[in-house]
């Protein structure tokens, strides 16, 4: 799924790819030819960051696509795959899990709150 943010600072989803499976090519695909097909030059030149989770098949696509399609973005992988799902790998007993968590809890809004637009920058 796609995510965009419109002149009033909404959030929409300008479209959806169907996913044959999550090898390599399917990837490379999305990146080299749907998006730039469906969105064109001119749109895809004005994408400024891309998120994406840890998978290294999506992340590597966007990255041998970046030069040629989106010259002006930045790549970035996504705080919920980075940091939740990093320590659900830790395998953490249920005593030390409680204080962790608290403490990601208050990290992780911490961190949203950056990446929220409108949420540290404002008018005001």
């Amino acid at each position: 799924m796609s995510l965009g943010i419109d002149g009033n600072m909404k959030s929409f989803s300008p479209f959806r790819v169907f996913m044959p499976s999550r090898c390599a090519w399917v990837y490379n695909w999305i990146f080299g030819h749907v998006m730039p097909n469906l969105l064109g030059e001119e749109v895809c030149n004005r994408i400024q960051i891309v998120l994406t989770d840890g998978e290294p098949q999506m992340y590597r696509a966007f990255d041998q696509n970046k030069r040629m399609h989106y010259k002006n973005s930045i790549h970035q992988l996504c705080m919920y795959h980075l940091v939740l799902k990093g320590l659900e790998r830790c395998n953490l007993q249920s005593q030390q899990l409680l204080p962790v968590m608290n403490f990601m809890t208050t990290f992780k809004e911490t961190v949203y709150s950056w990446m929220t637009v409108g949420s540290i920058e404002n008018e005001k």
